[in-house]
Formats: structure tokens, C-alpha cells, sequence
């Protein structure tokens, strides 16, 4: 009896194990294919497509981009300072001079611009893409696209991945400058050093090695939450009750795709050319 039991459960586990496997491939197929064809038609689109994808583009980029640098530009700087007083804290002012450059490069330029612009654009963006998407599709929109003769790959998810991956390279860039000039004019007020001199101390430690494969991070970050998150929402099939779910599906696992790509764009960075 307790062997049959523990068949059964076993047997369950796998066959869980397995579904879940197979539903992670569909969903993986199902991005790549999304995506293939978004960036195929973004290549090919004539002169017409182009001046109709501006137009989405821009709004996109406004709100993506635009609107949230208020709240980059304050997390950035609190990020500058808190840092340069951690430093101090720890060395005094020859030691913490020294430490100051490295770590504005090692920390907040190199890993944390990308992943906090990430979280940003997948709270504040990429929920409002999944869902946008799915009340597109319930309220059939997309539907009479088709019927007009308009791809709704080109007219909706094009510029969106364009925006968010656009918007991510200038918001990391944004939090990256912000941060370190933050950080920089907190240091010259404590410490006895010029400004010269810490500034030249970032610059020193900066390779444009490091500065292309952290904008990269964001590229490709911003890239694969608007498909993700356009795919999800597309997903919805008949019930307004499928929205929040598939909004939470998005951001689970745009949060995995972009975490990976980071970590692998880094181990890429730390083994071949740092």
C-alpha cells in the first residue's frame, strides 16, 4: 500500500515536472519567435512603416523613458551618496579616495545601473504593456487591425521593443552619470580631496569595454521585457480575469530572462576583457 502511494506520488511529481518543462519551452518559442519576427519586420519596414512606427515609438519612449527619469535620477543620487559615506566609514580619506574610484565603476556603473533601471522598466513599463496588450486583444483592437490591413507585430510590438531597449540604454546611462556625480561632490565635501582628482579617479578606472557591455546589458534587457511582456499579454484568450495573471506571468519571468542575460553578459565581461 505505502509503495503504491509513493508510485503515485512520484509518478505525479515527474508528470508535473515534465508539464511544467514543456510549457517553459512553449513559452521560450514562443518569445523567440516574437521577437525574430518583431526585429525582421523592424528591418525591413519601407518608408510608410517607418513614419507609423515613429509616431508609437515616441510615445512609448516618452513614457518609458521620459516619465520615469524623476524617479531614476533620485534613486540614483541617494545611491552616489549612501555609497561614498559606506566608504568612508570603512577608510579614511587617502584609502577612501582611492576605494572611490573603482567602486563607482565596479558597482553602480558596471551592475547596478542596468539591474535598477531593469526593475524599474519591468514595474512601471512592463506591467503596463502586458496589460495594454491583453485589453487590446479582449476588446478586439487587434483583431480590427487585422481587418484593416495593419500587422499588429509592426503597429504595436516593434515600437515598444525599440522604446523599452532605447529607453533602458539612456535611463542606465542617466542613473550612471547622476550616481557618480552625486557620489563625486559628496566625497569632495568630506574628504580632503579635489574635485579634479576624483573625477579623474572614475575616469581612469572606465574602459570602453566596460562601458559598451554595460549598455548592452540594458539592450538586451530592455528588449526581452517588452516582448516578454507583449507576449503574455497577448496570451489572453475571453475573461478580463486572465489580465492580472498574465500581467504576473510577465513580470516573473521577464524578472528571469533579464537577471540571466545580466549574469551572462557579466560572466562574458569579468572572463575576457576586464
Amino acid at each position: 500500500m505505502r509503495a503504491s502511494s509513493l508510485t503515485a506520488v512520484s509518478g505525479q511529481w515527474i508528470e508535473n515536472l515534465g508539464g511544467g518543462l514543456l510549457e517553459r519551452m512553449e513559452q521560450f518559442r514562443g518569445v523567440s519567435s516574437l521577437l525574430r519576427e518583431s526585429l525582421w519586420k523592424a528591418i525591413r519596414m519601407g518608408g510608410t512603416g517607418r513614419r507609423t512606427l515613429w509616431r508609437v515609438f515616441t510615445r512609448q519612449f516618452y513614457f518609458t523613458g521620459v516619465q520615469a527619469f524623476g524617479i531614476v535620477g533620485v534613486v540614483s543620487l541617494v545611491i552616489g551618496i549612501v555609497l561614498v559615506v559606506e566608504v568612508m566609514s570603512l577608510a579614511r580619506d587617502a584609502a577612501a579616495q582611492g576605494l572611490l574610484g573603482n567602486l563607482m565603476v565596479w558597482i553602480v556603473f558596471r551592475e547596478l545601473a542596468p539591474l535598477l533601471t531593469m526593475l524599474l522598466v519591468i514595474a512601471r513599463s512592463g506591467t503596463a504593456i502586458s496589460s495594454e496588450m491583453a485589453t487590446m486583444k479582449l476588446g478586439g483592437e487587434i483583431q480590427e487591425l487585422e481587418f484593416m490591413g495593419i500587422d499588429p507585430v509592426h503597429y504595436l510590438v516593434v515600437p515598444r521593443l525599440l522604446a523599452a531597449s532605447l529607453s533602458m540604454v539612456c535611463l542606465n546611462f542617466s542613473f550612471s552619470l547622476i550616481a557618480i556625480l552625486g557620489g563625486i561632490t559628496m566625497a569632495w565635501a568630506l574628504m580632503d580631496a579635489s574635485w579634479g582628482n576624483l573625477v579623474g579617479d572614475v575616469l581612469g578606472t572606465m574602459k570602453l569595454s566596460g562601458i559598451f557591455f554595460s549598455f548592452l546589458k540594458s539592450f538586451l534587457s530592455g528588449l526581452l521585457v517588452a516582448a516578454i511582456c507583449c507576449y503574455r499579454g497577448l496570451q489572453v484568450q475571453q475573461s478580463p480575469t486572465e489580465i492580472p495573471r498574465e500581467t504576473a506571468r510577465a513580470v516573473v519571468e521577464s524578472l528571469t530572462a533579464a537577471f540571466a542575460v545580466s549574469g551572462l553578459v557579466s560572466a562574458v565581461f569579468y572572463l575576457f576583457f576586464a
